[in-house]
């Protein structure tokens, strides 16, 4: 029993840390935002649909065909 209690209390100590004035804005990025990270994910894996279905990449910096090999 004592294991588990000093092994929770080290996995919840372990995510505290003190954030600096100059990193706040490394920890304040768009894509740490759950939401964001999933809109962006969702944007991509549409880019890819539609650049399989026209059969070319449309100028976003992807080289390959339509067979959707990658």
């Amino acid at each position: 029993m004592r294991v588990v209690v000093y092994g929770t209390l080290l996995i919840a100590l372990a995510g505290c840390v003190e954030i600096r004035p100059w990193q706040r804005g490394a920890a304040t990025h768009p894509l740490l935002d759950p939401a964001s990270a999933r809109k962006a994910a969702c944007e991509a894996f549409l880019r890819h649909t539609f650049d399989v279905r026209e059969g070319a990449t449309g100028g976003a910096g992807q080289a390959g065909g339509g067979c959707g090999c990658n």
